[in-house]
């Protein structure tokens, strides 16, 4: 019921963005991703993308919340899945420059300040790794900032200031019209896809 409503009925589209950018950024390559990790996976649309991709790689998935990650098991597309806070997950579980990928999906908008999240992507990537992630625009000055609607919005300057102090160059920046509806209205956004240098 969750996913209808989100994919149907709301028009998201961030879990495709995510993991077409990172395609789109790796020269449209699929195969041999190596390990791929799904920060804030949720139930899995992420993963169920990357499946239908014909993605291959060894696929883990965090979540705060199991019963959503009960919903992504039941998928079949993730090797391993893990319940707990992302930056809590990479910094006490995964080593340093051990993974090729990451993916993040809706997830910072509920952050805010995504500095440590960055820090520890940074920190668990291979050198030449790629971070794909959404976040919703903020186009009104600031940096990051609450929104009406109780998620947080993040400019596009701070993402590239924050991206460069954590060792990163910006290789995808896409304007999204609509990373899901509201009320009717389309929700501005963007895609970022960062490069460990």
């Amino acid at each position: 019921a969750f996913e209808k409503e989100l994919v149907g009925t709301l028009a998201y589209q961030g879990h495709v963005l995510v993991v077409d950018g990172l395609l789109d950024a790796a020269g449209g390559r699929t195969t041999d991703f190596g390990t791929v990790l799904d920060v804030g996976c949720g139930t899995g649309l992420c993963g169920e993308i990357w499946a239908k991709r014909g993605c291959t790689s060894r696929l883990v998935g965090v979540d705060l919340a199991q019963r959503m990650l009960e919903l992504a098991e039941s998928k079949g597309v993730y090797d391993e899945l893990h319940c707990g806070d992302i930056v809590e997950y990479m910094d006490g579980k995964i080593d340093d420059a051990s993974v090729d990928a990451v993916l993040s999906a809706d997830v910072f908008i509920y952050i805010g300040d995504i500095g440590d999240v960055l820090k520890s992507c940074a920190r668990v990537l291979k050198p030449g790794g790629r971070l794909s992630f959404t976040v919703e625009a903020l186009e009104d000055g600031g940096e990051v900032r609450l929104l009406p609607c109780g998620r947080f919005g993040h400019s596009s300057s701070y993402i590239r200031e924050l991206a460069a102090r954590c060792g990163f160059e910006v290789q995808v920046e896409r304007s999204v019209d609509a990373l899901r509806h509201q009320g009717g209205v389309p929700v501005k956004g963007g895609l970022f896809v960062l490069r460990k240098a």
